[in-house]
């Protein structure tokens, strides 16, 4: 996306805050921090709802028009694509995933919100397994 039109968007954003940003902002400004922060700040091709460029820290609020919308960009495309297929061969083989995402659903998940967090729970797993050096241990439902 051109800076442009990234300017452009970044100026809409501020000028239609959504009632959670404007309450973060202005607890920003009043809260006496030596930090500069700025608001729908373009960082790349995308625009943070709050920035401080000289701590390289970027705030992203979930409220108003945008809560519960949410996308994937960026990142390590092949690394999540070879885990999603992971997670949906595990959540339908592994009794405990299993159970995790049927509870997840029960109570109201969509689908892929469901095995983004089985995603989440095999990687936290596995992560403790290499940390601990273990093997790895079925656990009944």
């Amino acid at each position: 996306m051109p800076r442009r039109s990234r300017t452009i968007i970044a100026r809409r954003l501020r000028r239609d805050a959504t009632d959670a940003e404007r309450l973060l902002w202005r607890a920003l400004r009043e809260s006496g921090m030596t930090w500069k922060f700025r608001r729908q700040h373009p960082i790349g091709r995308h625009v943070a709802d709050f920035a401080c460029p000289a701590r390289k820290l970027a705030i992203e609020l979930d409220g108003g028009k945008m809560k519960g919308l949410r996308c994937i960009f960026g990142g390590r495309t092949a690394v999540r694509r070879v885990l999603f297929i992971a997670a949906q061969a595990a959540a339908m083989w592994n009794p405990t995933l299993k159970a995790f995402k049927q509870r997840l659903l029960a109570s109201g998940k969509k689908p892929k919100v469901a095995i983004i967090a089985v995603m989440r729970k095999l990687v936290v797993t596995l992560n403790a397994m290499v940390r601990d050096n273990r093997t790895w241990q079925a656990q009944p439902a």
